[in-house]
C-alpha cells in the first residue's frame, strides 16, 4: 500500500514515515489529533447546589405569603426572561402578576387612596392615548411629590379607551381621596392633554372618588381590575402598569429549618385543599412550582407561623401586635 504525503518537506523532518502510527499521520497523510486524557469530575457543582446551601425562606407581604423550598434547583437553565416583546393580549399570566402586585402593596403605609377613571372624548390611536397618559404621569409627579399609582386600561363600548388609576401617597401628606385640589388638578391636566377643545370632556372626562378601606381595595378594586370575563381588553399594547418607586418589598423575611418548612408546607396543602376541594391543580402547583404563593393578610400569616413553628416576628406593626396579643 502506497502512502501519499501531502505535507511540505520541512514538516517531514524527524518523522518516521515507514510507520504512520509512529509519525502521527493517518493513511491519508493528515496529522491525527492526540487522544485527550479523561479529566476527573469535579464535585464543585454538587457542593454549590441549592438544596445543600440555601435555606427555606418565607416572605410575608401585606396580602400574601410566598416561600421557596430548599430543594429548589436554581442551577437549571433560565427559560425566558429578558426584554419583553410587544404586548398583544391581557393573558392569564398578566392577570396573575397584577393580582400579586395588588397583594404585595402595603396600603397601610399610604394615605387614603383615590380611585380615578380617565377617558377620552373621541376615539384615537392606542399609542397616542398612552403617550398622553404618560405625559399626565409626569405632570402629577412634578406637582405632587411622592405620588404612586397603579393603572389598568380598557375599552368602552363606544370604542374609546379609558384608564382606571389608583393614586397613592405616603403618610404625612393630605389624603388623596378627599383632596379636592388633587381632583381638580387631575381633571384640568387630563383635559389639556386629551381634548382641550371639548367643554364636555372638561366636565366629564375625569371621575374621581375615594377608594375606601383597604379591604374594599383588595376585594372590589382587584376583582374589577383583573376580571377576565368583561371583554373590554385593549387589542394590543400595555394592559396595566405601576409607578417605578411603588413599595412592594416584603414586611418580613423568615428563614426556617427543613422540619419547620415541612410543617408549614403541610399546612399550606390543607389550606389549598379546603379552598379548592374539587380541584387537583394545587397538587401539581405545590410539587413543581419553585415559588409558592398563598393569599392571606399579614396578621393571619403571623398567627399561623407563631402557632405552627413558634416563630415570633421582630417589631411587627402596632395593629398586628394588638391582634396577636
Amino acid at each position: 500500500m502506497t502512502i501519499q504525503l501531502t505535507l511540505p518537506l520541512p514538516q517531514l523532518q524527524g518523522l518516521d514515515i515507514t510507520d504512520p502510527r509512529k509519525s502521527g499521520l493517518t493513511s491519508t497523510g493528515k496529522r491525527s489529533k492526540p487522544a485527550s486524557s479523561p479529566q476527573p469530575k469535579s464535585d464543585a457543582s454538587l457542593a454549590s447546589s441549592t438544596y445543600l446551601s440555601a435555606a427555606p425562606q418565607i416572605a410575608i407581604y401585606a396580602g400574601l405569603v410566598s416561600y421557596r423550598t430548599r430543594w429548589t434547583n436554581q442551577r437549571q437553565e433560565r427559560r425566558g426572561g429578558g426584554r419583553r416583546g410587544r404586548v398583544r393580549a391581557f393573558t392569564m399570566a398578566s392577570r396573575r402578576r397584577l393580582y400579586r402586585l395588588m397583594a404585595r402593596v402595603d396600603f397601610e403605609r399610604y394615605t387614603t387612596p383615590a380611585w380615578t377613571t380617565l377617558t377620552h372624548h373621541a376615539p384615537r390611536d392606542l399609542d397616542r392615548s398612552y403617550a398622553q397618559f404618560r405625559a399626565l404621569q409626569f405632570r402629577l409627579r412634578r406637582r405632587f411629590p411622592g405620588l404612586e399609582w397603579i393603572w389598568r386600561r380598557a375599552m368602552q363600548s363606544r370604542g374609546v379607551v379609558h384608564y382606571h388609576v389608583i393614586f397613592l401617597r405616603d403618610r404625612g401628606w393630605a389624603d388623596l381621596g378627599t383632596n379636592s385640589e388633587f381632583h381638580r388638578y387631575v381633571a384640568q391636566a387630563w383635559n389639556e392633554l386629551s381634548d382641550p377643545w371639548s367643554q364636555a370632556h372638561a366636565a366629564h372626562g375625569t371621575l374621581s372618588e375615594t377608594a375606601g378601606s383597604v379591604k374594599r381595595i383588595r376585594s372590589y378594586v382587584v376583582a374589577y381590575l383583573t376580571d377576565p370575563g368583561k371583554g373590554d381588553d385593549v387589542p394590543h399594547g400595555r394592559q396595566w402598569g405601576r409607578s417605578a418607586t411603588l413599595a412592594t418589598d416584603p414586611l418580613q423575611i423568615i428563614e426556617l429549618c427543613a422540619q419547620d418548612a415541612l410543617v408549614f408546607q403541610r399546612y399550606v396543602r390543607r389550606l389549598l385543599h379546603s379552598r379548592m376541594p374539587r380541584s387537583l391543580w394545587w397538587r401539581g402547583y405545590l410539587r413543581w412550582a419553585s415559588l409558592k404563593v398563598v393569599y392571606m393578610d399579614y396578621s393571619t400569616a403571623v398567627r399561623i407561623l407563631h402557632e405552627l413553628v413558634g416563630v415570633s416576628m421582630h417589631d411587627p406593626p402596632p395593629e398586628v401586635l394588638a391582634t396577636i396579643l
